[in-house]
């Protein structure tokens, strides 16, 4: 599923992984960062176009907004 590969994603990049070489810059962390937020933005716009072409319900919609909302959470938590 989409949101557990970002959620482990953030996770790898949250650990404290300092060795020379890593890339794990602060700079790659933002841009990370700004990155998954956008792609949270167009899974939410793809989920209100899946209901407004009727191909999920109303109850569809909500589970996958509440979702991409705990991701945007989770994701603001650790910026």
């Amino acid at each position: 599923d989409l949101s557990q590969h970002y959620r482990a994603r953030l996770a790898s990049l949250s650990e404290s992984n300092d060795a020379p070489g890593d890339g794990l810059t602060p700079a790659f962390y933002k841009h990370y960062v700004a990155v998954t937020r956008k792609l949270l933005e167009v899974e939410r716009q793809a989920a209100v176009e899946l209901r407004k072409e009727r191909r999920i319900n109303d109850e569809g919609l909500r589970e996958l907004e509440r979702e991409l909302d705990l991701s945007a959470s989770r994701l603001a938590e650790r910026s």
